[in-house]
């Protein structure tokens, strides 16, 4: 059967609203928790998310990016690397749900927690299930189904959700239906996967294909995981260094935003990623262009988002969680900042990982990754320190140094013309960001001038050219579209 592939485009709106729809729901679902529980389990079911989130990535042993490399190479051979991994993340996820679970139980300091946290590190196998189909269709680049399955699946946890709170519904109530609807998505989703690949049953696995393969995965695996529980280790680390569980609800819920606007370039780099690794196998430096632009356009909009975050930010959060939580809302207004930097330097280290540069991807990763333990460990070591924001600080400063590292080992690890494509938008986004600190006081003159700046900037200081913009279009499939569309 010919494989017919779709725009990075459409890929990349499929991935974008499939994650939104989701994080909107989760969203509004983590409001009405809010509403019901007290801030003690926020902070509780906050905890236990971030610990299994992590978790899951372990388990997944890097088969994300595993797939989109192997299939986009050969998407032939679909069948038969699908069942090879399916065979490496089954025991995988299994045995880190038995670790997490045992750990959890000998190091968890309060038993009255302990219940709630068991059964959402119980939902480390159903997610990382779902997490491993969906990367199947990413791989073949087929992801238009996602979204509605995302909808559908966190809009039925929220209505039962929903039913349940105000029926009186306690935490554990609520961890249980988490791993529920988890599981009846699993379900699903592995029966579509059936239908449309028909892939083939475990039994027709070659051992040799299989350590081949798992080598290769514990290689990818790495980096995308030092990625995805860097904000995960703000919320463990401060439930480490200090025992209030409102200060982890506020942070949760600051993140939670911070999550959430994170699926842009999270999506964008998973639609152009295939394209990517074609670009750099067969030497086009016009697709190589397409990623340098998007990562210049995720720190102008990191700004522009840091300028929206100074007025609106606190004002939203406190009038959709209450005014106990209005210490939320300021947290978020500096934590945003560091949108930008995260979202380029997940960028930049996934591209590092898929054209083989992994020990480059590790390092800046890890470096990023160690910025934000250090800042832990040094708030744990000082006993006066505000430590909720001394961890937004932290974040923001740990996101910094990871986007410089990530973008000088993307400098060496893919040739292009301009080898300093990376310092204007660097520089903008720092003025930018010295801009809107300063000026949180006063939050609409903050707003208006970093608004300005980096609308402005990007296009006086030639951050962003004509050429590159167009090319950039045109790659997507929008330009295309557009033409179509005229005629």
């Amino acid at each position: 059967m010919r494989l017919v592939r779709d725009s990075v485009l459409k890929n990349f709106l499929a991935l974008a609203w499939a994650q939104f729809a989701g994080r909107i729901i989760r969203f509004l679902y983590l409001v009405l928790i809010a509403r019901y529980l007290n801030q003690s389990d926020v902070g509780v079911f906050s905890y236990g998310v971030a610990l299994y989130i992590s978790l899951a990535a372990v388990g997944v042993f890097g088969q994300e990016l595993f797939l989109s490399i192997r299939v986009a190479r050969k998407p032939a051979m679909f069948s038969t690397v699908a069942a090879h991994s399916l065979a490496i993340v089954v025991p995988s996820l299994v045995a880190v749900t038995a670790l997490g679970l045992i750990g959890l139980w000998l190091t968890e300091p309060d038993a009255t927690h302990l219940p709630a946290l068991l059964v959402l590190v119980m939902t480390v196998p159903v997610r990382g299930a779902v997490v491993w189909i969906r990367s199947c269709f990413i791989a073949r680049e087929r992801a238009a189904w996602i979204p509605r399955y995302e909808a559908t699946f966190r809009g039925i946890e929220l209505l039962l959700g929903m039913v349940a709170l105000s029926a009186g519904a306690g935490l554990i109530l609520i961890c249980l239906l988490h791993w529920a609807v988890w599981f009846l998505e699993g379900a699903v989703a592995w029966r579509l996967l059936v239908r449309a690949t028909g892939l083939p049953p475990i039994g027709k696995i070659a051992s040799s294909l299989l350590i081949r393969y798992w080598k290769a995965s514990a290689a990818l695996m790495v980096s995308p995981w030092l990625l995805l529980i860097f904000p995960q280790i703000a919320v463990i680390g401060l439930r480490q260094v200090q025992q209030d569980m409102a200060q982890l609800a506020y942070l949760s819920v600051a993140l939670q935003f911070f999550t959430t606007l994170l699926i842009l370039p999270v999506s964008l780099m998973q639609a152009i990623v295939p394209g990517v690794v074609r670009a750099v196998r067969y030497r086009d430096d016009a697709g190589l262009m397409v990623m340098v632009t998007a990562l210049k356009m995720t720190l102008i909009i990191g700004a522009l988002l840091g300028a929206g975050s100074i007025l609106a930010g606190p004002r939203v959060i406190a009038a959709l969680f209450g005014p106990e939580y209005v210490v939320a809302g300021q947290a978020f207004a500096w934590l945003i900042w560091g949108l930008g930097p995260f979202s380029a330097a997940y960028m930049a280290i996934s591209v590092l990982n898929s054209v083989g540069a992994r020990m480059a991807a590790i390092t800046a990763a890890g470096v990023m990754v160690a910025g934000m333990v250090v800042a832990m460990v040094w708030i744990g070591a000082h006993d006066s320190v505000d430590a909720l924001s001394a961890t937004v600080v932290g974040f923001l400063v740990a996101s910094m140094l990871g986007m410089f590292a990530s973008f000088l080992s993307l400098r060496k690890a893919v040739a292009l013309g301009d080898e300093a494509w990376w310092l204007g938008a660097t520089c903008l986004f720092g003025g930018c960001l010295v801009l809107g600190l300063l000026g949180i006081p006063s939050p609409l003159w903050a707003s208006v001038g970093v608004a300005v700046l980096a609308v402005g900037g990007s296009l006086a200081f030639g951050v962003l050219s004509k050429e590159e913009l167009s090319n950039a279009l045109s790659r997507s499939g929008l330009l295309s579209g557009a033409l179509v569309a005229r005629k």
